[in-house]
């Protein structure tokens, strides 16, 4: 079957959540570095970086800020991890869902955080929230793609298109397309959050719950369909 058709794959493979989550992913990126004194989200080699600068210069307050984003993402994928050892469900308990499902209500309850909480609280939940992402979602169309950062994207974009070129490999000229795909999205996301953020403050953070509301509507409405369709997907 081939590669571009996206009912080879399970719902949490299409492109279309790929490019959903892309978008979330750097809308987040943007938000928590407007709002939140230059802090990252996802890219933690950023905050390992901040951090051992702020220590060179005595910054124990500031080092401390960059440190904790970094205890979040990790404690995040140790839940994601125990997630994926669940019992088999479907529908709505299906793992993927419950993933997204806790992203959504994190990043709500965000939205209301008071003026008088600390910014790296925020900081802490988002990137809790994106670790869950990036260790949920792997997988594009059965090609490793990462949703919360580009650097791995990047990579892959210059392999296929390497093996385009030399090799005359018709199909990685498609997946160099895809991957391009995801990197504009999550630019595409990163533009809208720095804008969002500047605009609305705080709430902002809203858009990434409409966005992951979409994608479980359609994880359910696509799952429905392949449970009725003898050649859908196998459920992981």
């Amino acid at each position: 079957m081939s590669a571009s058709n996206s009912s080879a794959y399970p719902p949490y493979e299409r492109m279309r959540t790929g490019l959903c989550l892309a978008a979330v992913g750097g809308f987040l990126e943007a938000y928590t570095y407007t709002l939140k004194g230059g802090v990252f989200a996802n890219a933690q080699t950023g905050n390992l970086v901040l951090f051992a600068l702020r220590l060179t210069q005595a910054q124990w307050a500031a080092a401390l800020e960059a440190a904790a984003p970094i205890a979040a993402f990790f404690l995040g994928i140790l839940l994601t991890e125990r997630l994926k050892r669940l019992p088999a469900r479907r529908g709505l308990f299906q793992w993927h869902c419950i993933a997204v499902c806790g992203e959504c209500a994190l990043l709500f309850c965000v939205a209301w955080f008071p003026a008088s909480l600390p910014d790296f609280a925020t900081t802490l939940a988002v990137s809790f929230v994106c670790s869950i992402q990036y260790d949920s979602f792997q997988k594009t169309h059965g090609r490793p793609f990462a949703t919360t950062f580009c650097t791995g994207n990047l990579r892959s974009t210059g392999m296929q298109l390497a093996r385009c070129l030399y090799d005359h490999d018709k199909p990685a000229r498609h997946a160099a397309r895809r991957y391009v795909e995801v990197i504009g999205v999550f630019l595409l996301g990163a533009v809208t959050g720095g804008l969002c953020s500047r605009q609305f403050g705080q709430p902002a953070v809203l858009v990434c719950c409409a966005l992951l509301l979409a994608v479980l509507a359609a994880f359910l409405v696509e799952a429905k369909h392949d449970a009725k369709s003898p050649a859908g997907p196998a459920a992981k």
